[in-house]
């Protein structure tokens, strides 16, 4: 069991934020046909299901890959 630090946080853990250039950029590579989200999900260091959300977000679903 981890103790956080009163905010609820793990300790030593601190909230990370994404400018909307860069979540775009990342839904951008999501969207390549043949792409796998959890490859570029790690290769960013962001949670998977982080990316989907994005997606989502941007009026993006699963569906909407381009081709390369």
């Amino acid at each position: 069991m981890r103790s956080d630090g009163g905010d609820g946080d793990p300790v030593g853990r601190k909230r990370r934020y994404w400018t909307a250039e860069e979540k775009r950029r990342i839904v951008d590579e999501s969207l390549i046909e043949g792409a796998s989200i959890a490859e570029i999900a790690r290769r960013h260091d962001v949670n998977a299901n982080l990316v989907f959300t994005w997606r989502r977000r941007m009026g993006l679903g699963r569906s909407s890959r381009r081709q390369r």
